[in-house]
Formats: structure tokens, sequence, C-alpha cells
């Protein structure tokens, strides 16, 4: 049975926001552009370097433990750039949950 870890996690959240991109979702309305890039594509590139940093990271920390890595501060730079890469996105999913509520909560 395979698990489940933070960086499948993001793997999965990454193959859906690629998805929603294929099927066109907001109906007939097209994606605006802002400096070149739909703000999905954005998002899904920052969900991919997230993922990216925590296979990284899980490497390094892999390589340390077993003997293969000897550079301890490698490992932990790596670690961290996951952690913060990884709180950066939560916050981001957090506004934009919050900022949906607020327009669902607005009357027309």
């Amino acid at each position: 049975m395979a698990t489940i870890g933070p960086a499948g996690a993001i793997g999965s959240i990454g193959q859906m926001s690629r998805a929603l991109e294929a099927a066109g979702v907001g109906g007939t309305h097209q994606a605006r552009e802002v400096g070149g890039s739909s703000f999905a594509q954005m998002l899904g590139g920052m969900i991919d370097t997230t993922n990216a940093q925590q296979v990284a990271a899980d490497r390094a920390i892999v390589g340390l433990a077993t003997g293969q890595v000897t550079d301890v501060h490698e490992a932990i730079i790596a670690a961290e750039k996951a952690r913060i890469s990884l709180e950066i996105l939560a916050e981001m999913r957090n506004k934009l949950v919050a900022s949906y509520q607020e327009i669902m909560r607005m009357q027309i």
C-alpha cells in the first residue's frame, strides 16, 4: 500500500490543476492573460515548483540518512526551502478560499 505524504498531495493538486486548465474551467470565458500567462498557469507552476522542492528535500533527507549525502547543511537548506514554499502555497490557498467566501457573501 502506498503512503501519501505532503509531496504526493501536492502532486495530485498539480495534476488536478492541469486537468482543470485543459478542460477550460470557467465556462466560455477566456482566461485573462497577465504578463503572458493566465492565473491558472501561474498557480500550476507554483504547485509544480513546490512539489519539486518537496521531492528534492525528501531525496536529501533520505541521502543524509543512508550516508550518500555528507553535507548536512545542503539537506537542511533543501528541507527549509520546501517548508517555506509549502507554507506560502497554503497561505495562497487560504487567501483564495477567503476571497471566494467573501464574494459568495456579497448581495447582488
